[in-house]
Parts: C-alpha cells; sequence; structure tokens
C-alpha cells in the first residue's frame, strides 16, 4: 500500500522501571487510506484523544506511542483477529473471526464507529491487511518488547507497563451508581499483582478520582501479551473517563484540561515512589 510509514514515538530511558504504552491517541492516516474512509474526521469516534498529553515527561518513565489512528491499525487487538466483512478476499486460516471484538466491528483494523457506523466506503484485500500488521502492529509490540527487556537487564526485578487509553463519558455506569473516573484493569489479576494495581487504584483516589477494578474494561492484547509475573513483568490497563479532560462535542480539551493532568501526574508519582521508591524517591 503506498504511503504506508511507521510512526512510532519510543522514548526509552537507560533506566526506567515504568513504561507507558499510548497505543490509541494517534491520528496520522497515510494517504492512500484518505480516500477510502467515509469521512475525514471518522477517527474522532474511536479515538483515545490526547491520552499521550496528559502524561507528561516529567515523571521519568519510557515509553512508546502510535502516531497512526487507530483507524488505521489497532495495536491493542490480537494480530489475527480479522474482520471477515471488512476482507474482500478469503481469510488467513488463523484468523480470529469470530472474537467478540471482532463481532462488535473492532477488529485489528477497526471496522464500525460508534453505534454501529461503518467506519470504511472500500474494504481491504488479505495483501494489505498484512502490510497493515508489517507497518504498526509488529512493530509497536516489538518496541514495547526492546523496553521491557532492556529495563529488566538494566537490573530491575520488576517493571510495570501502564498501557493508557480514554474512555466515553457513558462508560463506567454501574446499576445506577456514579460514573467512574479512572478504570484499571488487569484482565482479573492475570497481569499484575493484586497489591500493584490496588496501590495504584489508591494513589488516584487519594487525588479525588472515583477508581474501578476491571470493569467495565479488565485490559486488551498489549497487557495480556507483555506481562509475564513470573519474569517480574507486569502490566496494567488505564482507561481515563474523557469527561475529565475533553469536550467530546466540539473536539477539543474541555477546561479541566490542565487540572486533570496535575492530578494524574500526582498520582502516579505517589505510586511510583511507592512501587519503585530507589528509583523515585
Amino acid at each position: 500500500m503506498a504511503n504506508m510509514t511507521l510512526s512510532l514515538i519510543c522514548q526509552s530511558l537507560s533506566k526506567s522501571p515504568l513504561i507507558l504504552s499510548v497505543p490509541h491517541s494517534g491520528r496520522l492516516i497515510p494517504e492512500g487510506l484518505v480516500s477510502r474512509m467515509r469521512h475525514l474526521n471518522v477517527y474522532q469516534e474511536i479515538e483515545d484523544p490526547m491520552v499521550e498529553a496528559l502524561l507528561p515527561d516529567e515523571l521519568r518513565c519510557s515509553k512508546v506511542v502510535l502516531e497512526a489512528a487507530r483507524l488505521v491499525c489497532d495495536v491493542n487487538r490480537h494480530p489475527w483477529e480479522w474482520d471477515g466483512h471488512l476482507f474482500s478476499d478469503k481469510l488467513p486460516p488463523e484468523a480470529l473471526s469470530q472474537s467478540a471484538k471482532v463481532r462488535s466491528g473492532l477488529g485489528f483494523i477497526p471496522r464500525l464507529g460508534r453505534e454501529g457506523r461503518p467506519l470504511w466506503k472500500q474494504g481491504f484485500s488479505v495483501a494489505e491487511g498484512r502490510e497493515h500488521l508489517s507497518a504498526y502492529h509488529i512493530p509497536y509490540q516489538q518496541a514495547l518488547m526492546r523496553m521491557i527487556d532492556g529495563q529488566r537487564q538494566s537490573g530491575f526485578i520488576r517493571v510495570l507497563v501502564l498501557d493508557c487509553h480514554s474512555m466515553p463519558k457513558i462508560a463506567g455506569f454501574n446499576k445506577g451508581h456514579r460514573r467512574i473516573d479512572i478504570c484499571l484493569g488487569n484482565d482479573h489479576a492475570s497481569t499484575s499483582q493484586d497489591e500493584t494495581i490496588k496501590t495504584l487504584g489508591e494513589a488516584l483516589r487519594a487525588q479525588g478520582f472515583r477508581v474501578g477494578f476491571n470493569d467495565p474494561f479488565a485490559g486488551g492484547y498489549i497487557i495480556s501479551h507483555h506481562a509475564h509475573m513470573n519474569n517480574g513483568v507486569e502490566a496494567i490497563q488505564m482507561e481515563i473517563n474523557r469527561a475529565l479532560y475533553w469536550d467530546e462535542n466540539n473536539h477539543c480539551p474541555s477546561p479541566d484540561f490542565d487540572k486533570t493532568k496535575a492530578r494524574l501526574k500526582a498520582g502516579r508519582m505517589e505510586f511510583c515512589t511507592n512501587q519503585f521508591p530507589d528509583f523515585y524517591a
């Protein structure tokens, strides 16, 4: 596919027990795909707007950010979550075409936006799908793996990958109870120790956030793929409610953006000094 370019921002410190992953806040769309989109701003329906800007560099950590729009490739999906309704030829035998995410239209190349609205006017060939994997999905996972391996080799016994997302303001309602502000997921204790996720939740609650665990989001491919607790590598998915920082009607930061950014920074610093005192003290 023409104009397919790698667009990763990778900041890898020589030592950093915390690694940030930001897979869904990118907005770059290859020129060759624009004509296939139903609307030029269609990516806004499924993006995590400006999440990377909520996570300032003052907190020393390594990070990897995908600048390409989620519309182009969702690196938080299994690489074989292929949607048969989006591809013009027979899917590869490895395709997981009946997964829950694929059935909802959110495979590794998303097919549907909010309320089931189609994202594309034209589908893809299997060969093009493989190009998307090679250009975006594989490099993203490789960048995270290199960072994890590098920090382990630098001497850290424990490393945490914090996979950062946002959720629509309507998410987080639970049988009429108040909306949660942040959802932390560790795939029901399979990608991090209970103490780790609880300590992060307590640090965020100390900043006034309402925090939930594994509901409505328990985590996706990134944390399940990169966590290896037996080797000291934990991973947690963090979903930030957009009502805290984003005007979804006008697609711009809300007046609370800077306040939310400061509260998140303070919460993460408290967590890091608790969990990694030798580095963050």
